[in-house]
């Protein structure tokens, strides 16, 4: 609801590989709730589509492309780690929330009302942290390049953004 407007909020893993490619090229952020198992050739196509690829076939057609370029941000939530492939690990940022409690459960229309309260400064907290991750990132010399070096920049420039905005 503040960085992809389309809808619905949660979308549904699709069981083929064309689909889940349209399917992630008309959500920015494709967000998945409640997964309990990802197959391996999903998995290969979450990589692609984080990374930045994608392609499909017009309907009915033998001989024409739909040519889908994108990198997407996919979020899966669920109890258990439902990704479990190198690969698609590589590429994750994992956040383990701690247990709702019967004081911290609200109902849905009152957690939307105090989202829409804070929309813009979360919306503004996000934009400080990215402006200061881009002065930080240039700065940042890694040892010796990893697997996805700018990934691993940019979540390391993003971590010192928000712990110099915690203080």
């Amino acid at each position: 609801m503040l960085v992809d407007p389309n809808k619905p909020i949660l979308v549904t893993l699709l069981k083929n590989i064309p689909e889940f490619i349209q399917q992630v090229n008309h959500n920015y952020l494709a967000f998945y709730d409640n997964v309990k198992y990802i197959p391996y050739w999903l998995s290969d196509e979450i990589c692609k589509a984080v990374t930045g690829m994608g392609r499909g076939r017009e309907l009915y057609s033998d001989d024409n492309d739909i040519i889908y370029e994108h990198r997407r941000i996919i979020s899966i939530n669920g109890i258990n780690v439902a990704l479990t492939e190198p690969d698609a690990l590589g590429r994750s940022i994992f956040i383990e929330l701690p247990d709702t409690n019967d004081i911290m459960r609200r109902e849905k229309e009152e957690l939307l009302a105090e989202f829409e309260k804070i929309r813009t400064k979360l919306l503004a907290y996000i934009f400080d942290t990215v402006v200061k991750a881009l002065q930080i990132r240039p700065t940042l010399k890694l040892n010796e390049l990893p697997p996805l070096a700018d990934f691993v920049k940019w979540g390391e420039a993003i971590s010192r953004a928000f712990s110099s905005s915690r203080r």
